[in-house]
């Protein structure tokens, strides 16, 4: 009878010990490959203010997600693996610290073609401020951005995120309506890195104004034009499109 009954003991505990082991089991997202790359252009953000990534799967099967949000510096600052079923919706949120700051995005897909992706910026109630939608690089190697227009003493943000492993020689420039160019830089980006520029309509009537980022290859950086309200908050965002050098 006493050798029963610590053989139900031992049976006990053992399960409870496989009970215990399975609780504190977290699987691991497997890596892989990806087949797809979207890559959001930097925004900025003032203290406190806080914005998402969404992905969602329109294809007919589950795919490998992996979402990234990037600092200025070129550190991943917020992560995350999950593999998405058909027509389910993933965001990743990131809030901004005490000072202002741009944020870039990537995701990783397992399947081309099958996902949809954006970067919201939301305002203080919460709602949308602006929304940066990405694309795939395919042809080099000139970005330019569609016009915005500010209105007299209006600020805007120029970005440009390097979006390699490797450094990489880029020269920026953003012009008005007539073709002047009203700030220009030439240098070298670090993996990662995001530069970014303020300007101000100081004119006395609207204006327009539009980037052009020039790189040595395709894939290499991307870069956008932010419009900023009166408490410097993004409220649109244009984002660049490759014209292909012949």
């Amino acid at each position: 009878m006493k050798d029963r009954t610590m053989h139900r003991k031992f049976v006990t505990l053992l399960a409870l010990g496989a009970i215990l082991s399975l609780g504190s089991f977290v699987p691991q997202a497997k890596a892989f490959t990806p087949a797809e790359i979207h890559y959001c252009p930097a925004v900025q953000l003032v203290a406190g203010q806080s914005a998402q990534v969404s992905a969602s799967n329109f294809s007919n099967a589950p795919v490998s997600v992996t979402i990234a949000i990037i600092n200025s510096a070129g550190t991943v600052v917020a992560t995350k693996n999950i593999t998405l079923n058909f027509g389910k919706t993933t965001a990743l949120s990131i809030t901004n610290g005490d000072t202002t700051a741009a944020y870039s995005a990537m995701v990783e897909v397992s399947a081309a073609n099958s996902v949809a992706s954006d970067f919201e910026v939301f305002s203080s109630n919460g709602q949308v401020a602006t929304l940066a939608l990405p694309y795939i690089n395919t042809t080099p190697a000139v970005q330019t951005t569609a016009a915005v227009r500010l209105t007299p003493g209006q600020s805007g943000v120029a970005t440009v995120t390097n979006i390699t492993t490797s450094s990489q020689e880029v020269t920026y420039a953003v012009l008005n309506n007539a073709g002047t160019t009203v700030l220009s830089w030439e240098g070298t980006l670090s993996p990662g890195q995001t530069m970014t520029w303020s300007f101000t309509n100081k004119g006395t009537a609207d204006n327009g104004y539009r980037g052009v980022a020039t790189a040595q290859a395709e894939t290499t950086v991307t870069c956008s034009l932010l419009t900023l309200d009166s408490t410097g908050q993004a409220v649109s965002i244009q984002w660049g499109l490759f014209i292909e050098l012949l």
